[in-house]
């Protein structure tokens, strides 16, 4: 019996080091792979499949990118970027809206998406048209290839309409795609009422506007922006036709004009469209600003300069208000933080952003605002440190290559870092960076002939004994044998351009598609621009 388990284990042991080897697992190495493979972010692939070229040809413009799929790849790939991607069509009224005399009728096109070859590349064009006629015109306009979601806002300058919306999804390819936008009109509801207070005479309360919006989560605007009255009186509001779809009700929103005064924003219950009630609408006593001062440490007591303080959250009346962020100086102080009270029962969120250089990480607290005057002190959590080696594949050292640590995604009940940080290798292959918690990809940039390698890490906080966190040693990176790809660049020039010719100066982006967190993505592989006669050479990892 213990023989036969014994050759289980074996066999077991055999069984799971052959799939180490197999496509697709978590590697640190190349060495980790097949003799054909190399360790890519997310596992041993094949270097020469799953690789994607963007190229835009007017890099100095960067628009009207075109991808193309590499079947294989060798010492020289010429690119040959597909003709441009032309999104035409009519845009139409039924019935036309409402022009008064010395009005302009504009027509906002925005396209959000990404690239249809190369995912979680992002995608956009915006345009403003003018129709030509009240019940619409025709439309055409250059974007880059890609899955949209278009939408379409019509309004009508200095007048009483309500915006239209359309809605509509496209995939632009090489050629023209015709995508045509009804803008239909239905029942409207017109809404007048009274804000307060708020009116011109009282000293300290700003100018206000309101505006209707379908939802308290979405803000999606149904109506126009109008500016409430000296007297309180605003309106009338003109609502979009959605507002009668499920569920059947609109919230108001009050803002102030000036976005830099003193002033809360407000969003109001709902109200329903069958019947609505008058609407008196009251900001509630959120009082006059305060000015806040603090100093902000680190866990050594030492100070945190530069960095950003800011607050926000509910205030007096039920109200909204983030603060103008200011700078901590060499001492860690920060004076002059202009804000509004916390509602009477409550407090508010402040935030310190750290330099990324700093040693401090981000901190998130609440602060009972009550008065003017010093708020206390502030200790920010260290960052992680990270430390890692990164050597070339045959083992040498790997000097001076940029590691660039950018955020992915957040660690639960954690915030999303607004930016990373980045170092480089010393003299013996060692790095150090220091990070808040989050999933990162760290890109590790050679300035030698060597490919660009990405590895994604999970930095978490664990605090030791002393109450410090332990630092996150990694395992050891090897940098990917690099081979010199060169090639011509062809391109439209222009989307009027009747063929491709040598493109100079074209932005020519390499990558390889990827899975992370079960969806399909991509990581760059490398970057270059052609040169003046439409050439490019780039390095890519091979074994």
């Amino acid at each position: 019996m213990k023989r036969i388990l014994a050759t289980l284990v074996i066999c077991l042991a055999a069984l799971m080091a052959a799939c180490s080897k197999s496509t697709g697992h978590a590697c640190r190495h190349d060495s980790d792979c097949d003799s054909d493979q190399v360790c890519f972010v997310d596992g041993c692939g094949d270097p020469g499949k799953d690789v994607r070229a963007e190229i835009t040809p007017n890099s100095s413009i960067g628009r009207y990118a075109q991808d193309v799929a590499i079947d294989e790849i060798s010492a020289r790939v010429d690119l040959h970027a597909p003709g441009p991607a032309i999104l035409e069509g009519s845009i139409r009224f039924d019935p036309p809206p409402l022009q008064p005399p010395n009005s302009t009728l504009l027509v906002a096109l925005r396209g959000q998406g990404e690239s249809e070859l190369i995912p979680g590349v992002l995608r956009s064009f915006d345009s403003n048209l003018r129709p030509d006629q009240p019940t619409g015109s025709s439309y055409s306009l250059a974007a880059s290839s890609g899955r949209y979601s278009v939408t379409g806002n019509a309004s009508v300058s200095e007048a009483g309409a309500p915006p239209l919306f359309a809605q509509a999804s496209a995939i632009l390819r090489s050629g023209r795609m015709t995508l045509n936008l009804l803008f239909a009109a239905a029942p409207t509801l017109t809404v007048s009422g009274h804000l307060s207070p708020a009116t011109r005479d009282a000293p300290g309360w700003p100018e206000m506007q309101v505006q209707a919006l379908s939802d308290a989560t979405t803000l999606k605007p149904v109506s126009q922006r109008v500016p409430v009255r000296w007297d309180g009186e605003f309106g009338p509001l003109v609502l979009s036709p959605v507002v009668f779809q499920p569920p059947r009700s609109f919230v108001i929103q009050a803002t102030p004009k000036d976005p830099n005064a003193f002033a809360p924003q407000k969003i109001f219950p709902p109200v329903p469209v069958d019947n609505p009630p008058a609407l008196n609408l009251d900001m509630g006593g959120y009082g006059s600003a305060v000015e806040l001062s603090g100093t902000v440490l680190t866990r050594r007591a030492e100070p945190v300069p530069n960095a950003t303080v800011y607050v926000e959250g509910v205030v007096g009346g039920d109200g909204t208000f983030k603060s103008q962020g200011v700078l901590t100086d060499g001492d860690g102080n920060f004076t002059r933080l202009t804000t509004l009270r916390s509602a009477p029962t409550g407090t508010s969120t402040l935030w310190v952003i750290p330099a990324s250089q700093s040693i401090a990480g981000i901190l998130k607290t609440t602060v009972a605002v009550r008065a003017q005057g010093p708020i206390g002190f502030f200790t920010c959590p260290d960052k992680v440190v990270v430390q890692g080696n990164l050597f070339k594949a045959d083992g040498s050292a790997a000097p001076n290559v940029r590691v660039v640590a950018v955020p992915i995604t957040a660690l639960p009940g954690k915030p999303l870092p607004a930016s990373g940080a980045q170092t480089t290798t010393d003299e013996t292959s060692s790095f150090t960076i220091r990070l808040d918690p989050a999933t990162y990809r760290l890109d590790f940039i050679p300035i030698e002939q060597l490919p660009r390698v990405s590895r994604f890490v999970t930095v978490t906080a664990e605090p030791d004994s002393s109450g410090n966190f332990r630092a996150l040693q990694l395992s050891d990176f090897t940098l990917s044998k690099g081979r010199r790809v060169t090639g011509n660049v062809f391109a439209f020039a222009d989307p009027d351009a009747s063929q491709a010719a040598l493109a100079p100066s074209a932005s020519v982006r390499f990558f390889r598609l990827v899975q992370f967190d079960g969806k399909q993505s991509s990581v760059l592989l490398g970057e270059t621009v052609s040169d003046g006669r439409g050439m490019y050479s780039l390095t890519l990892p091979t074994r």
